[in-house]
C-alpha cells in the first residue's frame, strides 16, 4: 500500500482543510498520516475518529533548522512514499524536509492565487515547486497565476478542482433548518459561507440586502463564518439597520447543514480567489449562485445557466439579480438543477479522489522505473 504524508498548517475550519479531510476519507486504498505543523485544529476529530494518525508539531514563525529536522525525522521515520503539501506555508517545510529525509515523491498543492505577492515570496514559490515533482491547482485561474506569473512549467501541473460532499436537501431538512433559525416559511433566504475578510466582499453582500429590502423584497440574509472584518461588517449592518435582516452564525463545523435553508448563495470576491469550496457546496446542494467573476468563481458559476456573475463591487447589480431570482421561481428552480449537474459532473468526492489517485500512481510508476 502506498503511503502517504499529508502536511498542512492546522486542520482549522476552511475550504482546504475540508478538502484535505474529504480526500484522505474518501481514498482509503492508500495509506494517510497528517503532520499539522503548528496545532491540530478544530477539525481533527473528523480523522482522529476514523482512525487516521494525526500528529502535531507546534511549530511558528520562520523556516528554523531544528524544525526542519524535527520533520525530517518524523518523515524517515515513517518510511513514506509520497509526501503531500497542502498550502504555501506546509510547502517550505515539507518539500525540503522530504528531500532531506529521501522521500520519493513530494507534491505541492495551491489552493490560491498568488498575484501581488513580495518578490520574497515569488522566489519562495518558485524555489518551492522546483523541489516538487507535481503542482496540484485546483482551478484554472489558479493555473494560470502558477505559469504565468510565476513561471512554473506547465507540463508540471495538474489541474484537480476541490470536491464537495453531496448536500442534497430535502423539505424535512430545508424546515428544521428555517425553523431553528426563526425564519417564516415564505421568506427568500440569501446565503453566504466564507472567512470574513475584507477581500470576500461581504460589505457588498449586506448593502445589496438593504436595496432589496428598500425595492420591497421579504427577504433574511444568513452569514457564517468569522474573521478579522467581522466587527466592521456588524458595524456596517448596523449602520444600514439590518440588524433583524442579517443573521450572523459565526464560524460553524456544520456550515453547510445551514445550506438547506438558503433559496440562494452569494459569493462577491473582490481582489483573488483560488476556487471557493462554498460555492461547489452550494452548487451540491442546488442552490442559484451569484458570483463574482474573480479567480476560480467562473469555473462554478455560469453566468444565466445556474446563476449569475456580477460585476465587482456592484451591490445594486447583486440587489438586482436577487430581486430578479425571487420574482421567477421556475427559472431559479431550473438554474437548482443546472447546479447540481455541474456538481455532479466537476466538483463530486469521487472525481478529486480518483485524479489525485492517478497522479499518486503515475509518479510513483516514474520514479520506480527511472530507478531501474
Amino acid at each position: 500500500m502506498i503511503s502517504i504524508c499529508h502536511i498542512v498548517d492546522a486542520l482549522n475550519i476552511g475550504g482546504l482543510e475540508k478538502t484535505l479531510i474529504g480526500f484522505v476519507l474518501n481514498a482509503r486504498e492508500f495509506k494517510h498520516v497528517v503532520f499539522c505543523l503548528r496545532a491540530k485544529g478544530p477539525l481533527v476529530k473528523f480523522l482522529e475518529d476514523r482512525g487516521i494518525e494525526v500528529r502535531e508539531f507546534s511549530l511558528s514563525g520562520r523556516l528554523r533548522i531544528r524544525g526542519i529536522m524535527r520533520v525530517t525525522a518524523e518523515l524517515r521515520k515513517g518510511r513514506f512514499d509520497i509526501v503531500h503539501c497542502h498550502g504555501l506555508y506546509p510547502a517550505v517545510w515539507g518539500a525540503i524536509s522530504a528531500r532531506m529525509a529521501g522521500v520519493a515523491v513530494v507534491i505541492m498543492h495551491v489552493q490560491n492565487q498568488y498575484y501581488g505577492i513580495s518578490w520574497k515570496d515569488k522566489i519562495k514559490v518558485r524555489t518551492v515547486a522546483a523541489f516538487t515533482d507535481r503542482v496540484i491547482a485546483v482551478s484554472l485561474a489558479v493555473r494560470k497565476c502558477l505559469i504565468g506569473f510565476l513561471g512554473i512549467p506547465c507540463a508540471k501541473i495538474a489541474l484537480v478542482y476541490n470536491s464537495a460532499e453531496d448536500r442534497r436537501s430535502s423539505d424535512s431538512l430545508r424546515r428544521k433548518v428555517r425553523e431553528g433559525l426563526g425564519l417564516a416559511p415564505g421568506v427568500f433566504v440569501v446565503g453566504s459561507i466564507s472567512r470574513i475578510e475584507g477581500h470576500k466582499g461581504h460589505s457588498f453582500l449586506v448593502e445589496s440586502i438593504a436595496e432589496c429590502l428598500r425595492r420591497g423584497l421579504d427577504c433574511k440574509c444568513v452569514i457564517i463564518g468569522d474573521g478579522p472584518a467581522m466587527d466592521g461588517l456588524r458595524n456596517r449592518v448596523k449602520s444600514l439597520g439590518l440588524e433583524n435582516t442579517v443573521i450572523f452564525l459565526g464560524a460553524r463545523q456544520d456550515a453547510e447543514d445551514y445550506l438547506s435553508g438558503m433559496d440562494i448563495f452569494v459569493q462577491l470576491s473582490t481582489t483573488h480567489e483560488g476556487l471557493p469550496l462554498a460555492l461547489a457546496e452550494a452548487a451540491s446542494a442546488g442552490l442559484c449562485l451569484i458570483a463574482t467573476d474573480i479567480g476560480g468563481n467562473a469555473e462554478i458559476v455560469q453566468d444565466g445557466v445556474n446563476g449569475f456573475i456580477v460585476p465587482v463591487r456592484n451591490s445594486t447589480a447583486v440587489a438586482e439579480k436577487i430581486i430578479y431570482l425571487a420574482g421567477h421561481e421556475d427559472e431559479m428552480r431550473k438554474m437548482s438543477r443546472e447546479s447540481r449537474n455541474t456538481w455532479e459532473s466537476k466538483f463530486s468526492q469521487r472525481e478529486m479522489v480518483d485524479k489525485i489517485a492517478k497522479i499518486y500512481k503515475d509518479e510513483i510508476s516514474k520514479r520506480n522505473h527511472t530507478q531501474l
